[in-house]
């Protein structure tokens, strides 16, 4: 406590906490490159203590200094947001017949941690009005690591750190959407000056969403708009030192647009030119409903995570417990945000704890109170996180999505199902779609009463 203390009034950080260990984790399976490994910093645990407590501090601050674009790492925003944004405008977009349409434009930047100048986070922080003090503590964080690498069990020399922020450090995801954060305001200033022209919907301007280093970009396929995002693209670089990944970055043209347009986007653009699934966080994104391979996809991966050698020596009520968890994070996670198919969703999922085995007895989807398994049926969760999430009177994607929603949604009162210019996140029949429409739902989901009502409809 006492060299906590001192740092608070010095600014400096004793050398021996900032000694760093790099370990290389692959990305893929049996990588031959050196790019096909991830480096995570392994920091002292001394630093991640003191790091925890400048996290905890700078927290409070970045809903006001971050802007309703980027939602990592702030509270009340999540993942499912910014999908549920992309999701929405594609559906949308997709049926447009102008002559100049609006493209989805997804953004890849190379190691993004490693190119970042800690000279500019400081200034980017001084013009966000983050106290002198702040910033010096900040500064002694990231300046001047002391690194060394651990290859195959043996440690290498210990090198010092010129540039970049280390992945594993708790700072590192927050100092860089306040770097990002310049990105946007290019992006804002060059609309408010029509240099670029996005999409808009009764007012409200989306020309991109962030999460993290994940970057979509929703533009008029002009030439001046594409002209004036690739100098804005290329200012940001140079400011900041990121680089544009242009052999993984994609542009996604809607169906109905001209030949010579296309050509003329992709000879500005310079970029892959990619094909609806879209894949985005995790995520495949479709103007059309998505095909049940692709969710057979999720459901794989689910049953590999079940039936890896964690759950091999586990009983049937363990194993039980464990799907429960790895279908909440492996499948709800990307289902929750689209309609999903009836047999992907509410198939046996015990079967595929036990790996296809025949089960002695079968898992009700009751709840545990009435002597059930406690399996939610995916898309019964998925309507109450849409509608708590939409309802949360904190989130920034609130006035977009209902803005996109309402002007997309028509109710057939005599069939009672949406009509086909819905997204392909409400797109639901019956009883339920009538309560989106009229906010029953979300006034359920808001209040937090009566779920088991909602959960029956």
């Amino acid at each position: 406590m006492k060299e906590i203390n001192q740092i608070y009034e010095i600014g400096q950080i004793p050398s021996d906490w900032k000694e760093t260990r790099l370990i290389m984790i692959p990305k893929v399976d049996k990588p031959k490159k050196v790019t096909g490994f991830r480096p995570i910093a392994l920091c002292n645990n001394i630093y991640k203590i003191f790091a925890k407590i400048l996290v905890n501090r700078i927290r409070g601050s970045l809903n006001y200094v971050i802007g309703k674009e980027q939602y990592a790492f702030i509270p009340r925003r999540c993942l499912h947001d910014s999908i549920l944004v992309v999701i929405e405008i594609v559906c949308k977009i997709s049926k447009s017949k102008a002559r100049y349409p609006i493209l989805v434009i997804k953004i890849d930047l190379e190691k993004v941690y490693d190119r970042v100048d800690w000279r500019i986070i400081l200034k980017v922080m001084e013009y966000m009005n983050f106290p002198e003090k702040f910033r010096r503590w900040i500064k002694a964080c990231v300046e001047n690591v002391k690194y060394h690498c651990k290859v195959n069990g043996v440690n290498s020399r210990s090198f010092m750190s010129r540039k970049g922020i280390g992945q594993g450090d708790p700072l590192s995801p927050y100092l860089f959407i306040i770097l990002e954060q310049r990105l946007t305001e290019l992006i804002k200033q060059a609309v408010r000056e029509k240099k670029i022209d996005c999409y808009n919907l009764e007012g409200n301007s989306i020309s991109h969403t962030l999460f993290a280093d994940d970057i979509v970009f929703f533009i008029k396929g002009n030439m001046k708009s594409c002209k004036n995002l690739m100098q804005v693209l290329k200012l940001y670089c140079n400011i900041t030192g990121q680089k544009v990944n242009i052999q993984k970055s994609e542009v996604f043209f809607p169906k109905h647009i001209k030949r010579q347009n296309k050509q003329m986007v992709e000879r500005i653009l310079n970029f892959k030119v990619g094909t609806f699934p879209m894949k985005y966080l995790g995520t495949y994104i479709s103007p059309r409903r998505l095909e049940k391979k692709y969710q057979m996809k999720l459901v794989q991966r689910a049953k590999e995570k079940v039936n890896s050698w964690t759950g091999s020596m586990l009983s049937q009520a363990g194993k039980g417990v464990l799907e429960c968890s790895v279908k909440e994070n492996k499948v709800n996670d990307n289902i929750n945000t689209y309609q999903g198919a009836r047999n992907v969703t509410e198939q046996n999922w015990m079967q595929y704890a036990f790996d296809g085995d025949i089960l002695l007895c079968d898992g009700s989807w009751k709840d545990g109170l009435t002597a059930g398994a406690g399996f939610m049926l995916t898309n019964v969760s998925r309507w109450e996180m849409i509608g708590s999430r939409i309802m949360n009177a904190g989130n920034p994607l609130k006035a977009e999505v209902q803005a996109i929603w309402k002007s997309t949604t028509q109710i057939d009162e005599k069939s009672e199902s949406m009509t086909a210019e819905a997204g392909s996140t409400y797109q639901h029949p019956s009883k339920m779609c009538k309560k989106i429409v009229t906010d029953e739902v979300f006034d359920i989901v808001s209040s937090g009463d009566s779920l088991s009502k909602l959960r029956q409809d």
